[in-house]
């Protein structure tokens, strides 16, 4: 990755806590989910597969308020993208991360324009929106994840696909965490996207349908 040492990775906690002086409770929260979706953003803009698999594979263990000890996946943990701070909106938490990760002092070290900068995140949680998918699949409980990345044009995903479909090596790589082949992960993709138009739209940008 070019998160280079511990100076560099504090420069981004720097930056992000300047973005949010002045929150309310939950900001905690927001900060560990803004450094998973920095590390995931940049594991696969620097093609740290290492990283890339542990952000799509590792489960963090957590408490909710009745005490009881629950374990989510990190792009869909509640306290990460449905922090109270943002009153539990999910699209507004990925509109702040977006708005961080855009800033100048995060680009020194991604390397990216603004607008490559979004394309690379949208690619992401696009990414991760499918691998949601696949764990239902697997039947696999979870509280469901905010597609944010349909909020943007399909040519910013397309780039990607593309790749997947003419590059093995990276393909490969890719799509280590899903433990699929790249010609059955993209045989599977357009009913996966069905599956979150119909599905992980509901109950608008909030944790919970019944919100």
């Amino acid at each position: 990755m070019r998160l280079r040492n511990g100076a560099e990775l504090l420069k981004v906690v720097d930056a992000v806590i300047s973005e949010m002086r002045g929150g309310g409770g939950g900001v905690p929260h927001m900060l560990a989910g803004y450094l998973f979706m920095l590390l995931s953003f940049e594991s696969l803009n620097a093609e740290s597969w290492r990283v890339w698999n542990w952000a799509l594979t590792t489960k963090f263990h957590w408490f909710y308020r009745s005490g009881d000890s629950l374990a989510s996946y990190g792009f869909e943990h509640p306290y990460f993208f449905h922090p109270e701070t943002m009153g539990r909106s999910s699209a507004k938490t990925h509109d702040l991360y977006r708005l961080v990760m855009s800033s100048e002092t995060v680009r020194t070290i991604t390397l990216l324009n603004e607008d490559d900068s979004l394309t690379r995140y949208v690619q992401t949680q696009f990414l991760m929106s499918i691998r949601a998918v696949q764990l239902l699949e697997l039947k696999e409980e979870l509280p469901g994840i905010w597609p944010d990345f349909g909020r943007f044009n399909a040519g910013r995903i397309t780039p990607l696909t593309g790749r997947l479909s003419k590059d093995p090596s990276f393909a490969q790589e890719l799509l280590r965490p899903f433990g699929e082949e790249p010609s059955k992960w993209l045989a599977n993709l357009d009913e996966r996207i069905r599956f979150i138009k119909q599905n992980f739209w509901q109950g608008s940008p909030y944790m919970w349908s019944s919100m």
